[in-house]
């Protein structure tokens, strides 16, 4: 599987080896918010990242079973297995 990704994608990709905040992973990234909420969406829609709520009774992050695209700063998220092998082939 060869899947393409723009300069953003890429960028984001990068960090998400491990699950991030939406807040942190927008101080990582070296492109606009805007960029980052239509990136995250792109990324979501494609099914290459994994989207996650934290949950403060168990003190952990909860993969969310449907993909929100809006509210996406309430968010963490993590590269899945497809999109960890797409972004890995790609170096």
């Amino acid at each position: 599987m060869n899947v393409p990704f723009s300069d953003q994608e890429w960028e984001v990709m990068d960090e998400l080896y491990f699950v991030i905040p939406y807040a942190e992973l927008k101080e990582n990234i070296s492109f606009s918010e805007n960029e980052l909420r239509v990136t995250l969406k792109t990324l979501l829609q494609r099914k290459l990242i994994d989207q996650f709520t934290y949950d403060r009774t168990r003190n952990d992050y909860l993969r969310m079973a449907d993909r929100e695209l809006k509210n996406l700063h309430q968010y963490a998220y993590l590269a899945n297995k497809t999109g960890m092998l797409a972004h890995n082939r790609m170096n």
